[in-house]
């Protein structure tokens, strides 16, 4: 596969939404927009995603609404037409399931480039959440502020005692309502409640090609993905091509090449 862009960037590829086995029926579901850097120097948090959280009796699962629809519409495009499009950059390529019963996350990640996705699994944390008195109103629902040290960040949340559900974005939950809001101190990433919907849909365990790993070895091979982007294009033999409007050419991603690294843990 090769790809021609304008500047070096990570771009996910879509994978197939028709195999999979079904984990639950959902009871409610939230739309989160996401927003996070897109550099060091953006402060408007220019990248944005809308994130689906599905609220079920035995699981619950977070992911980007963006890209699961792009694969169904890549999977008619190709069937149909024989091309697909790209997912947009800024989109989240990552779903975190979390077994109700068992209390543990099941984190799938997907690869720049490839097919591959990396899952690991991890006990579900006890987050020490401090509420707070201050209030504020969110899609019309009364929210409290709460404060959270997790993962390396300082996070401010507002939840609602209106949804007694006790989950939210990410891997966010153990407060008395849903969370609607929250963010990190120092302008990192925010994700704000957009929709609420008590429509049932699926929760889905989909048929790809699996590398089972640990959330330890994910973590370090996400960190050398992301600074030593050209090399890891290099051994994943995807050819990258970079647009030179100057001589009007291109040439192959510099293998020196490294990404905006800005995890949302550590």
């Amino acid at each position: 596969m090769a790809y021609t862009m304008d500047s070096p960037d990570f771009i996910l590829p879509s994978l197939n939404p028709n195999k999979y086995n079904v984990l639950d029926s959902t009871y409610l579901t939230l739309t989160y927009r996401f927003q996070t850097k897109a550099s060091e120097n953006d402060s408007q948090l220019s990248n944005e995603d809308d994130m689906l959280l599905l609220i079920g009796k035995k699981y619950t699962s977070f992911f980007s609404k963006n890209v699961r629809d792009n694969d169904k519409l890549n999977d008619s495009l190709v069937r149909t037409k024989g091309y697909f499009e790209p997912n947009e950059i800024g989109w989240q390529g990552y779903e975190i399931r979390q077994n109700l019963s068992q209390k543990v996350f099941i984190v799938d990640n997907r690869i720049p480039f490839v097919k591959e996705v990396f899952r690991y699994e991890e006990k579900v944390p006890k987050m020490a959440w401090n509420i707070q008195n201050d209030t504020d109103t969110i899609m019309g629902y009364n929210c409290q502020k709460a404060i959270l040290n997790y993962a390396g960040r300082d996070y401010i949340a507002w939840f609602t005692s209106d949804i007694p559900v006790g989950f939210g974005p990410w891997k966010f939950q153990g407060l008395p309502g849903a969370i609607l809001k929250i963010e990190d101190t120092q302008n990192n990433f925010v994700f704000k409640c957009i929709g609420l919907s008590q429509e049932p849909s699926l929760i889905l365990n989909y048929n790809w090609k699996y590398k089972y790993t640990t959330k330890k070895e994910w973590l370090k091979f996400e960190e050398n993905m992301y600074k030593k982007a050209g090399h890891f294009i290099k051994n994943i033999g995807v050819r990258v091509l970079i647009i030179d409007n100057s001589e009007k050419g291109s040439h192959p991603v510099s293998e020196s090449w490294s990404a905006y690294y800005n995890p949302i843990e550590y």
